[in-house]
């Protein structure tokens, strides 16, 4: 009788927690219904479609070896090469570049693929880290506040920053694999890194104010738990295909000295007016809501008069740590806070705006209000909080629509501007390139005299020349360390052209000679990406030794 009262409330907690689930997952479809909706519509980071279209084309090279990890897309400044994946995070155009090849979806329909799904996996791992620390109830409010809040409406129908919501979606995950480091020390730690990588490869700025977060979770709850350390390393070490390049070349391109790396970062702060004030109905385009602001007030106010004693240290300081942070991080949004960001500022202004620490807010305002309702008793506290989440979904709901379609079906690179980058002030470029070229040149040129073109791909061409004099064969690609020229199979000096900034040229003696031009992994890339193979070996083993455990105990 035991066994099958046991089974029955079993089977009612299952029903209850995937009728949760299901609840959520009407909510996340609510959210993103305009991305199944026919056609497309603009946003103002308006690249995505023609970054997946030129990852997928390099990933169909013939020489893909050469350039795999993707860094260098060479059809982009027409045709002069950009390495935009050596800076900029690669992860949800490999997804949607896959997308393309495996389920034949043209470029508009894939990156309608890779803006929803960060909402669905994006939640998921919020809810399975939730249900770790609260109840049912706290966990499905707790997720819907993470559903419905601003900042990942105004990066899918706003801004378009589809690489910042695909890592706001994966921070759940990595606090999913702390919160199991004490269950299971190994899944934890595989879980932890594998989130952390995630993060990384999707969006860099994030990765870094996640890694501040993690070293003052990491010091305060897991300062000696060596496998909380040696995961945040794994997490780097598997990214560091990307990591070490970009950190590497990041002094030979423009980026640091554009506009938005300048200090501009201290001009988007908000007077804290700001984050009290709210309109209805609520503004489309709005990264946050003073909504928020509140329930961590009302959750903070009933969490102080509630008895002390019934709750544990540990459960007390972890409250004291989130809501803390919760708090902190709206402090950085406001402009008292401009004393912190001018001390900073060196390091800092590479976040480019202050509201980018709502990528954080994202998930842990949400977190934080639902352990606060995990550990309030108060029949009235609970409803009025339910009551208020509530309204936020009514309240929110309908931003998450982007303000007109626009009915277009092709996306070229040209229409990103007069550099065709992909981006507005082609940020990636080499320094030495003063001006880019405004028009496509051929790959290479020799003035008058004759070259037979052999093989001739965007990242590499061979041929032959044939000439009574040396010839000065000029290179219409913007150099960036990886790119090489050959002659009868010996490397031979690039120097750098008169005749378009950030190019090339180089000699061909007089006869009959076969040369070559490419672009391939330095050894600062190889090293990278021995470095990164060499971390995913150790997950495999980690992993094996898990399944291992788990086919022991059956």
């Amino acid at each position: 009788m035991t066994k099958l009262l046991n089974n029955l409330i079993s089977k009612k907690h299952l029903t209850r927690e995937l009728l949760s689930i299901v609840a959520l997952l009407l909510l996340m479809t609510l959210t993103s219904k305009a991305l199944f909706a026919p056609g497309f519509f603009r946003t103002i980071d308006d690249v995505t479609t023609v970054r997946i279209d030129q990852m997928a084309r390099e990933l169909s090279r013939p020489r893909l070896l050469d350039n795999f990890p993707v860094r260098l897309l060479g059809e982009l400044a027409h045709g002069f090469g950009y390495p935009l994946f050596v800076f900029y995070a690669p992860l949800p155009y490999y997804v949607g570049a896959v997308s393309i090849f495996f389920l034949g979806l043209n470029p508009i329909i894939a990156t309608k693929l890779v803006y929803v799904l960060p909402v669905f996996f994006g939640a998921l791992f919020f809810f399975l880290v939730a249900r770790q620390k609260m109840n049912l109830s706290a966990s499905v409010l707790a997720t819907t506040l993470f559903l419905v809040f601003p900042y990942r409406s105004y990066n899918m129908y706003v801004r378009g920053g589809v690489g910042e919501s695909w890592a706001i979606g994966f921070i759940p995950l990595v606090f999913l694999g702390i919160s199991l480091l004490k269950k299971t020390k190994i899944a934890g730690s595989i879980i932890m890194a594998i989130g952390i990588f995630s993060v990384i490869i999707s969006h860099n700025l994030v990765a870094i104010q996640l890694l501040v977060l993690l070293v003052c979770y990491g010091v305060i709850f897991h300062l000696k738990q060596i496998k909380y350390w040696t995961s945040v390393l794994l997490g780097f070490g598997l990214a560091a295909f990307y990591v070490i390049p970009m950190v590497s070349y990041l002094t030979i391109i423009r980026v640091l000295t554009t506009s938005p790396n300048s200090g501009k970062i201290i001009s988007t702060l908000e007077p804290i007016n700001h984050i009290f004030k709210s309109t209805y109905p609520f503004i489309s385009g709005t990264k946050y809501s003073a909504i928020f602001t509140y329930l961590l007030f009302i959750s903070l106010f009933f969490l102080l008069i509630r008895n002390k004693k019934s709750i544990s240290s540990a459960i007390k300081n972890e409250l004291i740590f989130w809501l803390s942070s919760s708090f902190f991080l709206i402090f950085l949004l406001i402009q008292s806070s401009m004393f912190l960001w001018v001390i900073s500022l060196p390091i800092t202004q590479i976040l480019q705006f202050s509201w980018r620490v709502l990528s954080l807010l994202s998930f842990v305002i949400p977190f934080t209000i639902g352990l606060v309702f995990n550990h309030i008793s108060r029949t009235f506290a609970r409803v009025l909080l339910f009551v208020i989440a509530f309204f936020s979904i009514i309240y929110l709901t309908p931003t998450f629509e982007p303000e007109k379609y626009s009915f277009f079906y092709e996306y070229h690179a040209e229409d990103t501007g007069v550099c065709a980058t992909t981006t507005w002030e082609d940020e990636y470029l080499p320094k030495t390139v003063a001006d880019c070229a405004s028009n496509p040149r051929p790959f290479i040129e020799a003035g008058d005299t004759l070259l037979k073109i052999d093989t001739e791909s965007p990242n590499f061409i061979s041929g032959r020349s044939e000439s009574v004099e040396p010839v000065r064969i000029q290179i219409n690609k913007y150099l960036f360390p990886g790119w090489t020229a050959l002659v009868d199979g010996k490397s031979t000096r690039l120097e750098p052209s008169e005749i378009v900034s950030g190019t090339a040229s180089f000699i061909v003696p007089s006869g009959t000679h076969e040369f070559e031009v490419k672009y391939s992994k330095t050894k600062l890339m190889m090293l990278a990406d021995i470095t990164s193979l060499s971390s995913l070996i150790i997950i495999s083993f980690l992993l094996t030794q898990v399944i291992l455990k788990s086919l022991k105990r059956k």
